[in-house]
């Protein structure tokens, strides 16, 4: 064999063509930086973790209005007995200890109907009430002077009271006062009590400080009615006498009440999260049901305060028996509401104690990242989004020269440099990221797949292994994606559900979109692949051929039936959105609920196996697999935008995402046997149609 002495030249001809492509050192360097943001995001990760564990601390509110409305079980004395010697709210509040009562002004309508209020038979120019009991005289008048009702005295020493001149409904709902029998009531029994300030409009002089300094020695301030205390001119005022007070806000989840968000801002973190069911969706609630709502909203949002009313009424009373109850059927209704209210308090007490909750009359607000993380976070975060979006734009356009990709990674320490200085930026990083990282799960799990299996037939076992396979690593790019917003996001504002990620209809839409560009024409997926790369075709390359390619009736029907499925997704995306929910979903939701500790997002457990379907579906050559790619592409999407879900405990976080991984690999596996079954046998009656 022959040798040449003469040294091997490195240098490149003249006349070569410039190198195109991701450099090797390119590549190691776009993954360091990938590795480093990840790594930040997972000492993030931890020290949420920890956050989360003040959750454990909650406090539990027993509508006061809802307990004394309540009758005493069967007596031959029930009807008379004085307020002072009825048992059944004490007995019902010994069930769940450490609960507080929380006492709502009362109203005009309650208090005539506690016969303490009545229409006087002085007739004048507005409403004009007489007190029927002197004893609450002077609750009566400190109320009055807080709203600013007029009010005198008879000469027989009795208190007329003047209201502003309303309608029936809204003069019944106008606050009077608290009944200091009640308080002392509670005081007595060494039940703590939570006084609740009406949002009212009508205000004395001075009647907003007196307000809050009458509630100065509880731990929280929770509001009734349509409107925050002081709304909208005086919020200000709300806001410095809670903060000179050292109180927490307490802030009722899905209730739209004017102000709220504005007071829940601005008086962060000192909030607490307060979910309540109300009244008229008790009647409709189980038990179980209730228990369930409540333990979802506790281990699911943060939330750090349960609002409870008893059963009242209901189909429910007719039931008791049936869902656990010990009274006959032939009791009286007294008894088994009193029973159905036992069970229901008894089952929120175990639900807590078998949740690993602990209740408290005071806990503090939610614990904050350490500012040394919040300093620091964003220079890896946007070292691992830019690392990423290299990687994307290599695997889509690999023509690119290697000059573009070196610019783009000095564009991205660049940007990890000046998110320092401008934090603002943030946010259009955050969206930037959650568009890059599904688009690079997807189309690098595209790439995989067809570098392993391309030149296999439809029914090889191996395309099914490695559809799995390309499902479970995008899955796991996607969540890397989603760890990283969530490490660079989440603050005590975030946990109180006060600030939000804005970029998941964006985030959600534009994958969707990229996507179907790419694989419109479906039919020449499976032959869109450069041998000599062994990479997919350059996205230009398919979008040209789009471009150029004639538009079929067929092609309108499937943009407008695509468009209005995206509609419908993307409205149908966050907490709130703007369309209802099916009732198969809702019973779908009911059953994983029950079936699970945490309920996967419903967009995953449809996208996963859509998403090995897509795959196994490349050699059928058909347009079924732009609609079953769509599907896929949903699912990582649903992935990253659950990491978004900031004021959700990370831990849950993590298990809803796996559980929903589980249940589709699952899934997909038992819906690509049936796939490769099914091209196994159409290849073999193929196979004898043309021998």
């Amino acid at each position: 064999m022959e040798v040449s002495s003469a040294p091997e030249s490195t240098a490149r001809p003249a006349d070569a063509a410039p190198p195109r492509g991701l450099a090797p050192w390119q590549r190691a360097v776009c993954y360091s930086f990938l590795l480093l943001g990840l790594a930040f995001a997972l000492v993030s990760a931890a020290k949420r973790i920890e956050a989360d564990q003040d959750y454990n601390e909650v406090m539990v509110l027993v509508d006061w209005q809802g307990l004394s409305g309540l009758p005493e079980q069967e007596s031959s004395r029930g009807l008379f007995l004085r307020d002072e010697e009825r048992e059944v709210r004490w007995r019902l509040l010994e069930r769940i200890p450490g609960a507080m009562l929380c006492y709502g002004e009362e109203t005009v309508a309650q208090l005539v109907n506690e016969n303490v209020l009545k229409p006087a038979a002085y007739r004048g120019e507005a409403p004009t009430y007489v007190v029927t009991d002197k004893r609450l005289i002077d609750d009566f008048a400190a109320g009055c002077s807080r709203h600013g009702y007029a009010f005198d005295f008879a000469s027989d020493g009795s208190m007329l009271i003047q209201f502003p001149e309303l309608g029936l409904e809204a003069l019944n709902n106008l606050p009077v006062c608290w009944r200091s029998d009640f308080i002392d009531q509670a005081r007595e029994r060494g039940v703590p009590i939570v006084l609740r300030p009406d949002g009212s409009e009508y205000l004395g002089p001075g009647g907003l400080e007196g307000t809050l300094g009458f509630c100065q020695q509880q731990p929280l301030v929770l509001f009734q009615g349509n409107a925050m205390l002081g709304y909208p001119g005086r919020l200000d005022d709300t806001i410095k006498m809670l903060r000179a007070q050292k109180q927490l806000f307490g802030w009722v989840e899905f209730d739209e009440q004017d102000g709220g968000d504005v007071l829940a801002s601005k008086l962060a973190p000192w909030v607490v999260r307060v979910h309540s069911i109300t009244a008229e969706e008790m009647e409709k609630y189980s038990v179980a049901d209730a228990v369930q709502r409540f333990y979802r909203a506790l281990s699911e949002r943060n939330i750090r305060c349960i609002y409870l009313r008893p059963y009242v009424s209901g189909p429910l009373l007719n039931a008791a028996d049936e869902e656990g109850g010990t009274s006959s059927a032939s009791a009286g209704y007294r008894t088994r509401l009193f029973e159905l209210n036992s069970r229901y308090f008894s089952s929120v007490q175990d639900m807590l104690v078998g949740g690993g909750y602990r209740v408290r009359d005071k806990i503090g607000p939610p614990r904050d990242a350490p500012q040394w993380l919040k300093s620091i976070r964003p220079l890896p975060f946007v070292l691992a989004k830019g690392a990423v979006f290299v990687l994307l734009i290599a695997l889509l356009f690999p023509l690119l020269r290697r000059w573009v990709f070196s610019a783009l990674l000095g564009l991205v320490v660049f940007k990890a440099l000046l998110v320092l200085a401008l934090p603002q930026l943030m946010s259009v990083f955050l969206l930037e990221t959650a568009v890059i990282f599904p688009l690079w799960a997807f189309f690098g799990a595209l790439s995989l797949y067809q570098r392993w299996v391309r030149e296999r037939p439809a029914w090889c076992p191996r395309r099914w292994l490695a559809a799995m396979a390309c499902l479970l690593l995008a899955s796991l790019a996607s969540a890397a994606g989603g760890l990283l917003i969530h490490a660079v996001l989440w603050d005590e504002r975030m946990m109180l559900h006060i600030g939000q990620f804005r970029g998941v209809t964006l985030g959600l839409a534009l994958p969707m979109l990229v996507l179907a560009a790419y694989a419109w024409q479906a039919e020449s997926l499976q032959d869109a692949w450069d041998g000599a790369r062994r990479g997919i075709s350059e996205y230009w390359l398919r979008l040209s051929q789009l471009w150029q390619a004639p538009i079929r009736y067929g092609d309108v029907a499937f943009i407008l039936i695509a468009l209005g499925a995206l509609g419908i997704v993307v409205l149908r995306s966050g907490n709130e959105g703007g369309l209802p929910i099916l009732d198969f979903e809702t019973m779908l939701r009911g059953s994983l609920e029950q079936a699970l500790t945490v309920r996967p997002r419903t967009k995953e457990l449809l996208g996963h196996p859509a998403f090995v379907l897509f795959l196994l579906s490349l050699p059928w050559r058909n347009r079924l697999s732009l609609l079953l790619g769509l599907a896929g592409m949903l699912g990582q999407v649903s992935i990253l935008n659950t990491f978004c879900h900031i004021h959700t405990p990370l831990m849950v976080t993590v298990q809803r995402v796996c559980l929903g991984l589980l249940i589709g690999l699952i899934s997909a596996a038992l819906w690509g046997v049936i796939v490769q079954a099914a091209a196994w046998g159409m290849g073999k009656l193929k196979s004898r149609q043309h021998p």
